[in-house]
């Protein structure tokens, strides 16, 4: 062929080899590559329900262990606050120093003065307490004897759980009377013991017979 023959022979035309290059690209991978891909997809998508029973599975165990981590936490919420109270003495331990009945005058030779913050008829006194932080004793202001009628016990035990206080009361205290408002209340020979919120509990003297 003569070198005005190979000037316009078509098939040498750049163009048209890069044309022919890329549909012989695209015909092998039509006829090689694409099945593969395709099986491997096909391949894929048959282990689906695999993946599915094991995630619900795995939901499972995990709930379960979930579980596990709530009743050990709990077991080790009362192990360490075991010691708040006495056998029937609805006074934590440390705060059975001024009681119900005593003027509310022997707080200050208890506690000292400057340490109380006084109102008309009640006064209170915070952080003596390393888990009830607050405690506000409330009193007869007409009486001479100005004697403490019931006291308020505020906890910080656990402030992320709201059934902490709850769960301390009922494991020395046994099962609580229900009362009306979801309030619950314990009997005891030194005392009523009211919840009515969840971090704090009222002390009052015990019922009369």
């Amino acid at each position: 062929m003569s070198d005005n023959e190979n000037k316009y022979d078509i098939s040498k035309h750049p163009l048209v080899v890069i044309v022919l290059a890329v549909v012989g690209t695209f015909g092998f991978s039509y006829q090689f590559v694409l099945p593969i891909m395709t099986a491997k997809l096909q391949n894929d998508v048959d282990k689906i329900p695999v993946f599915e029973m094991q995630i619900k599975e795995d939901k499972v165990k995990i709930q379960e262990l979930e579980q596990k981590l709530k009743q050990t936490e709990s077991q080790l919420f009362i192990a360490q606050n075991a010691n708040l109270f006495t056998q029937d003495s609805p006074y934590p331990v440390g705060l059975g120093k001024v009681r119900i009945g005593d003027p509310i005058a022997n707080l200050i030779t208890v506690y000292g003065e400057k340490e109380l913050q006084k109102k008309d008829s009640f006064w209170s006194i915070d952080k003596i307490h390393s888990k009830f932080i607050h405690v506000t004793y409330y009193f007869n202001d007409e009486s001479q004897k100005k004697e403490i009628t019931h006291i308020l016990f505020r906890t910080n035990v656990d402030s992320h759980n709201k059934d902490a206080l709850q769960e301390i009361l009922e494991n020395n205290f046994g099962v609580p009377l229900r009362l009306k408002n979801d309030e619950v209340a314990w009997k005891t020979s030194n005392g009523m013991i009211y919840k009515i919120e969840d971090f704090s509990y009222f002390l009052y003297p015990p019922e009369q017979k």
